[in-house]
């Protein structure tokens, strides 16, 4: 009966707070039989203490009690076996007497009747008086085993812990998802129903048994055990050191939390909400205690288990710094996606303005964070936010204190590298054609209709044009050319660019770009000369017709026509300066050097004739030996010419970065050209990359 608290000391206090029926007659407090078999069977659960009875003579009646109560405690009871015959059904209550007939129990019998129970023997009803009045049936314990129910072994460190009568009915959820108890020398756990699965309560279970020190072997069966048994007691882990003091206060590693566990292994000592705070005040605690925490710990006599009783307030982050742009960052011209999957060209990303002096950017600073609490009261230092700056670009300029930037001059604003530039900018809002007449600007035009026939758009920046081009010319030196629809050209369309012309399709027009030449579907008899690449991509990407020249690669995923119209590609890299093709360039040097050798050879041989004829003649030896020196020189100049034309003739064999290529098909009446190796297409190839092998044929790889 220890076990259930029933002990001197704490006998008006179990009075009390238990409910336990009593009656004062002449000073003696009286326990009627059946309430005292009741409540010793169910704990006491839903009784009243009469009002009348007063503490002080309780504990002159009890006094008697408190030596054989100390015996008691000095020997070990059997608790398993005690547990066993609680479960076990309670004798039959006694006949019905006369409602004024009442036999009641002094402490001598009490003490008696609590000595059987400790000694697993329950009290037979002819040892002791008995009412002859019917009492109801005793009460079982919530969601206990019933009485006819055999005890079950759990040997398994994970199994699960049976609900024996010594187990409180009652337990301290954690962060209302679990509870962890001690008893005499293991920790238990248990998971709320509905737990096991919300974010965050394994992570929080592995904290909490981190900061107490308790080594699980494997916490991955424990959680599994936990997952499949949510709302039972699980045995955790061997706790060899229990929780032995009336107050025990852990406090963690990182002195973020305190835990309090009241009495483990002895639930007979009272406790109040006084120990706990003189504990607390003693460990050091000061911040975050959590008063009703242990409020609940004390009057619902929650003995071994595990209560959180004190949090440390946790520093907060400062907010980073922030960028806000004032403008549209993205520079593409992006066309509007359509529910059936193509894209309206009509609806497109302009391009954005500014005048100068209008603000681009605007700079929050970092703030600091803010700081924490231990439970000690010891600051936890703020984390500070972190740092980022506005880089100027082009045409702007940036406050002094780095928190705005501005615009130098009215233009086009975009972002590039990182940073923010502002280019001028002369905007058409509709077509280029008599309303405007030809345009010529320094700078970035954008036209947001088209290119009409027989008219001239020239500008030293990018061109955007949100429409299309008709038979005209369109030039920039410096910049790209965007066409969002495409070029009809009529055979007078002419585009030159210093950087890449990209559109929707080109057909009959004369294209020339420093860059890429890329289209979205097709190419069609135009003439195309890129010092990069030439791509018709897309599932509708072809070339047909035409004459295409490129320095790198020449991608369709269709080449030629099933019409079997001429095409003509031609791969071959140009010098920068002459517009030559490299190939003849090399070529062109390595014979006048080679020239300038046999040249210089044939002036040593006359010089070593001459020198065996007059050997004492120092001009002749000292001519000799400069010749000497320039056939060294060629000799190099021509090794390194013969490593650079092997290095550039590899580009264009079957593993280099130069090729002709068709995804899909290539067909009939296509001629190739690279590097001057010529290969007419016959037949149709399928899938077909086109190289040069070391012979100095055109192959498929």
């Amino acid at each position: 009966m220890d076990m259930l608290g029933v002990d001197a000391p704490g006998l008006v206090a179990l009075i009390r707070e238990q409910r336990l029926p009593t009656v004062d007659v002449e000073g003696e407090i009286k326990f009627h039989e059946p309430d005292l078999r009741r409540w010793l069977h169910d704990y006491a659960a839903d009784n009243t203490v009469s009002p009348n009875t007063d503490p002080e003579k309780i504990k002159q009646a009890v006094e008697r009690s408190a030596e054989r109560t100390r015996e008691r405690q000095s020997r070990a009871p059997d608790a398993a076996e005690a547990a066993r015959r609680l479960t076990e059904t309670p004798p039959a209550e006694p006949a019905a007497r006369p409602e004024d007939q009442q036999v009641l129990f002094d402490i001598d019998v009490l003490d008696n009747l609590i000595e059987q129970y400790e000694a697993g023997q329950a009290p037979h009803p002819e040892n002791t008086p008995r009412a002859e009045t019917p009492a109801a049936p005793p009460r079982r314990k919530q969601n206990a085993a019933p009485p006819d129910e055999p005890a079950k072994t759990t040997p398994d460190l994970y199994a699960v812990a049976e609900d024996t009568p010594e187990a409180e009915p009652r337990a301290l959820f954690l962060f209302d998802a679990f509870a962890i108890r001690f008893m005499l020398f293991e920790a238990r756990i248990k998971i709320k129903h509905g737990a096991a699965n919300r974010s965050g309560v394994m992570d929080e279970i592995a904290r909490v048994l981190n900061d107490l020190g308790i080594d699980v072997a494997d916490f991955e069966q424990v959680k599994l055990s936990l997952i499949r048994n949510e709302g039972r007691w699980v045995r955790l882990a061997e706790v060899p050191s229990p929780f032995l003091d009336k107050v025990n206060i852990l406090i963690a590693p990182d002195r973020r939390r305190a835990y309090l566990v009241a009495g483990a292994t002895d639930i007979n000592t009272p406790i109040s909400q006084m120990h706990i705070t003189e504990e607390l005040t003693r460990k050091g605690i000061r911040s975050g205690i959590d008063h009703d925490v242990c409020r609940r710990v004390v009057h619902e006599r929650l003995f071994g288990h595990l209560a959180i009783t004190a949090q440390g307030r946790e520093s907060e982050p400062g907010r980073d710094a922030e960028l806000t742009h004032h403008f549209n960052r993205d520079r593409t011209l992006t066309p509007e996606a359509l529910d059936t999957g193509d894209v309206d060209h009509k609806k497109l990303n302009t391009v954005e303005t500014v005048q100068a002096g209008a603000l681009l950017v605007t700079r929050r600073p970092p703030e600091e964070g803010l700081p924490g609490e231990d439970v000690l009261g010891r600051p936890i230092e703020g984390i500070h936010g972190k740092d980022i700056r506005i880089r100027d670009g082009r045409n702007t300029v940036l406050s002094q204190d780095g928190t705005q930037l501005f615009a130098e001059r009215d233009g086009h604003v975009y972002m590039s590298g990182g940073a923010v530039h502002v280019e001028e900018l002369f905007t058409v809002d509709g077509d280029v054609d008599y309303s405007t007449g030809n345009i010529d600007f320094t700078g970035i035009v954008v036209v947001r209709g088209f290119v009409r026939e027989g008219f001239q758009l020239n500008a030293s920046g990018d061109i955007r044009i949100l429409g299309g081009v008709e038979g005209a010319h369109v030039v920039t030196a410096q910049g790209d050319i965007s066409i969002s629809l495409g070029v009809q050209g009529q055979n007078k369309a002419v585009l030159k660019a210093g950087g890449d012309v990209r559109a929707k399709y080109i057909a009959q027009a004369n294209v020339q770009a420093a860059g890429d030449v890329v289209v979205r579907e097709s190419i069609m008899h135009s003439t195309i000369a890129a010092g990069g690449c030439v791509l018709a991509q897309g599932p509708k990407g072809s070339i047909i017709g035409g004459a295409i020249r490129a320095q790198n690669t020449i991608q369709a995923r269709f080449i030629g026509s099933e019409a079997h119209v001429k095409t003509s590609l031609t791969l071959e890299s140009l010098d920068p300066e002459s517009q030559s093709p490299v190939r003849d360039v090399l070529g062109k040097q390595r014979a006048k050097v080679s020239h300038e050798l046999d040249k210089c050879m044939a002036a040593i041989a006359k010089l070593k004739q001459k020198i065996e004829l007059n050997p004492s003649d120092a001009g002749l030896l000292q001519t000799l030996k400069a010749n000497a020196h320039k056939a060294r020189g060629l000799t190099d100049i021509l090794a390194r010419l013969d490593q650079d034309m092997a290095r550039f003739r590899a580009r264009f064999g079957a593993a280099g970065t130069r090729f002709i290529r068709a995804s899909s098909t290539a067909y009939p009446q296509v001629l190739l050209n690279i590097e001057g190796r010529l290969l007419r297409i016959n037949d149709h190839f399928k899938a077909a990359t086109f190289a040069v092998d070391r012979d100095d044929r055109i192959i498929t790889v």
